[in-house]
Order: structure tokens, then C-alpha cells, then sequence
């Protein structure tokens, strides 16, 4: 599609659970769960991409690999 990746930016935030959460997750209400929310970018700094996933607090866990150019 010749689209040229400049960077993403990814957000972690604890939060209470929400209506879905407690539902598919089958956690009771008041539940803290951990809500990643990534954007990437082009050149022309346009988001080409948006995603948001939550997962439960007492189950997640994070490996965060960075290289330079």
C-alpha cells in the first residue's frame, strides 16, 4: 500500500472495570483492569492504526523491547 510507519505511541492506564469487563472477564464490579491504548502513525502523521485491549489487573504482565534506528 506504500504507507511509511513513523512511530506508535502506546498508554497504559489502570481503570475500574466496566459493565463488558465484569462480563467477559467474569470479575465483580470495582475490579481495577489494566487498558492499553496504542496509536501508530505515518510520516505525514496521520493514525493509520488504533487499538485499545483491557486485561484483568491480577493476570497482566508487560515486556517492552526498544531498538534504536
Amino acid at each position: 500500500m506504500g504507507l511509511e510507519i513513523d512511530y506508535a505511541i502506546k498508554t497504559l492506564t489502570v481503570e475500574l472495570a466496566d459493565a463488558d469487563d465484569r462480563r467477559y472477564m467474569q470479575i465483580p464490579a470495582y475490579t481495577p483492569v489494566v487498558v492499553v491504548r496504542s496509536k501508530t502513525y505515518l510520516k505525514d502523521s496521520a493514525v493509520v492504526s488504533y487499538t485499545e485491549s483491557r486485561h484483568r489487573a491480577d493476570r497482566f504482565s508487560s515486556v517492552i523491547f526498544a531498538k534504536g534506528h
